[in-house]
């Protein structure tokens, strides 16, 4: 590329996407040990993944002699297809590949959606796994991904109300959070058959939760069900159940509602563990829980 050439950032960018020319040979004006002849723009800054057409066609070993062109790059970096979730989508179910070197005028239609599944995983989630810490999986983490989607324009896909905390273990949260999402339990004073059973959700005695979403103006917080039809839940957090059980599977249905799923079921008795000179009672859900609404037609409802 010449010195005397003046390129927009767009243009800059669909160069080095197809065919790393920018930073295969940068221009002279550039600091030679700052900005080294590369195969990726992430040898010039750590923080940019290598997305790079060429580059991915060499890290997977590919003898593709195929290299897209400026025209290629061009109609693919464009609101009509790369930058359109819906066109992606078309793009990685499309199996007829003369109809997709016709509507992309791209040919090897399979090294391309081998490319967005790369884009997909590897650059926009950062790959299939993380590396976090013990605290960070119990308390909770500020996820990337999910931040740049809430902090993304709204009129590039983005979503304000993304909430960005991911946590295995319920959020660590303060006694005034807490008071946001109201349950209400049975102490099993008057009733002991429904020791901490949930008697109400966020005010309401039929599974849901809590629901923002972005209007286009502000965020707007809310609840709903999760499911095609309302369903009043039934049974406890499964940290507490009534006194008195006995090692029967028969005559211990235990009705159990996982908050974190929005289902409940019945839990049955499995065996006697025996822990620091006690018997401790094992159960485990009914597998009907599990079943598709073919082989459990009570699940339908489960189906939106």
């Amino acid at each position: 590329m010449s010195p005397q050439k003046r390129c927009s950032n767009y243009e800059l960018t669909v160069r080095q996407w197809s065919r790393n020319e920018i930073t295969r040979r940068p221009i002279p004006e550039l600091n030679s040990s700052l900005y080294p002849v590369a195969e990726s723009v992430h040898a010039w800054n750590a923080d940019i993944p290598e997305f790079e057409y060429t580059w991915f066609l060499d890290y997977i070993g590919s003898n593709s002699t195929f290299r897209p062109t400026l025209t290629n790059m061009v109609e693919l970096v464009s609101f009509d297809c790369l930058f359109s979730a819906p066109v992606i989508q078309e793009m990685m179910i499309e199996r007829d590949d003369k109809n997709f070197e016709r509507r992309y005028n791209w040919s090897e239609p399979a090294l391309l959606r081998s490319y967005l599944k790369f884009l997909v995983i590897e650059v926009g989630f950062g790959g299939f796994t993380q590396e976090r810490s013990a605290k960070e999986l119990v308390v909770g983490y500020e996820d990337d991904f999910l931040r740049n989607l809430r902090d993304m324009d709204p009129a590039m896909g983005g979503d304000p109300s993304i909430p960005i905390v991911v946590a295995i273990n319920d959020l660590n949260i303060t006694r005034e959070q807490a008071t946001q999402n109201p349950i209400r339990m049975y102490t099993g004073k008057d009733n002991y058959n429904i020791t901490r059973y949930y008697k109400t959700i966020n005010g309401q005695n039929y599974i849901n939760l809590n629901y923002s979403y972005w209007n286009g103006n502000e965020i707007v917080k809310d609840i709903k069900q999760p499911w095609a039809v309302e369903d009043h839940f039934v049974g406890t957090d499964a940290f507490q159940s009534a006194p008195g059980l006995k090692p029967d599977p028969k005559a211990n249905n235990i009705s159990v509602y996982i908050n974190n799923l929005f289902r409940y079921g019945q839990a049955f008795y499995n065996k006697t563990i025996r822990k620091f000179d006690m018997d401790i009672f094992e159960a485990r859900i009914d597998p009907k829980l599990y079943m598709s609404r073919y082989e459990n037609p009570e699940n339908e409802k489960y189906y939106m």
